[in-house]
């Protein structure tokens, strides 16, 4: 499937293409990145081999519609976005969403997170999208919440992380609650 490129404010998304693998790679490398998918701080990123194998699942989109984000104004590669575990007969989807830590806090993601919506909703005809985030991931769930996101439920204690449990916040947006 040929992915639309979709425009917002500040960002647009595009395709994942081969040549973002290594832009793509050091947004997956960074610790906080790590941690906030429920890695340990200390976890070594996978071995090359295995993120090219993973990366180009994306570019295929084997693992949902993956998305680059690049800012407008000079074309930087600022991270990916997807939707996956797509359900076309109950027209729902999940959200995921990663930020070089460079850009974090500017709005950005918000923006790509708004594209990916209106891409989900209009292009589609979704009804439901979600995502799930750690209870400690404060500015994601700001950036969350800005774009429309509920609360929905708690998965108490799911993720274990240097040895501490914390919770799996899940959140999602209906069509009729996307200000498009």
């Amino acid at each position: 499937m040929e992915l639309s490129k979709i425009v917002g404010k500040q960002v647009y998304i595009r395709q994942l293409q081969n040549d973002d693998f290594e832009n793509w790679c050091k947004a997956n490398e960074s610790k906080e990145f790590r941690v906030m998918c429920g890695e340990s701080k200390d976890s070594k990123p996978p071995p090359t081999e295995k993120k090219k194998g993973k990366f180009n699942k994306m570019v295929r989109q084997e693992s949902g519609l993956c998305f680059a984000i690049i800012r407008r104004k000079d074309e930087a590669y600022l991270g990916s976005c997807r939707l996956h575990k797509l359900n076309m007969c109950d027209k729902n989807a999940r959200l995921a969403i990663g930020l070089l830590s460079d850009y974090f806090g500017k709005g950005y993601g918000t923006d790509a997170m708004k594209c990916l919506l209106k891409f989900g909703f209009n292009e589609l005809s979704l009804h439901r999208v979600e995502l799930r985030v750690l209870d400690f991931n404060k500015r994601g769930i700001s950036a969350y919440k800005k774009c429309g996101f509920k609360k929905e439920g708690v998965l108490r204690e799911n993720a274990y992380i240097d040895g501490k449990y914390y919770d799996d916040i899940i959140m999602s947006i209906l069509e009729s609650e996307f200000e498009k």
